[in-house]
């Protein structure tokens, strides 16, 4: 049987066609604090995996895989602070060590690609939170300084390429860029005007870099998964979760970015292989 296909709609099934094709699936773990289990998330479409259950008395308030180490790492939370490895495939953790640094509350974690350096955020006064550095054998921390523009409730920390750090802060609902060697310095400042897209960080969500080399973030309180533009603080909801998910404390990439072929690019191959 022979099809005859206008131009305009060759042209758009060529340009649908390429939208398809490049679109990925990224795989990013989350941890639900109260219940002590682990997740997968696809940024595709929001669903959810449950991977298992880590054990860990006070649960993870941050998660960071390291690429370097090729490892998952969790972080507690509480006056106990410590460092595990989390398998991904089982959720079973393993400690590293405690932090020795005090009090530390619904923290973060990230690499510095540039040079490994593991980092983290909350320790000591809510009303005044430091970052700390991590021994990422040992799990020993060391506190760099308290963060300027105080209060903040850093929700989740990443680096870009060239080793800028950035927080996502509950209080002010905004993006901020941290000085990552003096964090009380004019370096670190906001960016932008907030997230908007009328999102609700709440007391606890979570901030990653993906695989994909996207910024991706969570809220608890309006439970959105969204992207972050670095350049000016602005969010874009890609999903936002049911009543029936689970609130997420923590965030990280490392996952898998897998190729889509949905149903809709099959049937449009089969129209030129007839």
């Amino acid at each position: 049987m022979r099809h005859t296909i206008s131009l305009a709609l060759v042209m758009a099934i060529l340009a649908l066609s390429a939208t398809l094709a490049s679109a990925v699936a990224v795989t990013l773990y989350a941890s639900d604090a109260i219940g002590r289990d682990l997740y997968a998330i696809s940024t595709l479409d929001g669903a959810i995996v449950h991977l298992g259950n880590h054990g860990v008395p006070s649960g993870f308030c941050a998660l960071e895989y390291s690429q370097r180490g090729g490892v998952l790492l969790g972080l507690t939370r509480l006056t106990g602070a410590a460092l595990y490895t989390v398998d991904p495939s089982t959720a079973a953790a393993s400690y590293i060590g405690n932090l020795g640094i005090g009090y530390v509350y619904e923290g973060a974690l990230a690499v510095d690609p540039t040079n490994g350096a593991l980092y983290g955020a909350n320790a000591g006064s809510d009303e005044e939170p430091s970052i700390f550095v991590v021994d990422p054998s040992t799990g020993a921390g060391t506190i760099v300084g308290v963060v300027g523009g105080a209060p903040h409730d850093f929700d989740g920390l990443i680096f870009d390429d060239e080793g800028q750090l950035y927080g996502l802060d509950g209080v002010t609902q905004a993006l901020w860029k941290i000085d990552k060697n003096d964090p009380g310095g004019p370096g670190t400042q906001q960016v932008g005007s907030g997230l908007g897209a009328g999102i609700d960080m709440g007391a606890v969500g979570g901030l990653t870099m993906g695989p994909d080399g996207v910024v991706y973030g969570y809220a608890a309180d309006s439970h959105d998964l969204f992207t972050l533009d670095l350049t000016n603080g602005q969010a874009t909801v890609i999903h936002t979760f049911g009543p029936d998910v689970p609130v997420f404390y923590a965030l990280s990439g490392g996952g898998s970015v897998s190729p889509v072929e949905s149903t809709s690019w099959s049937k449009i191959k089969s129209m030129f292989t007839r």
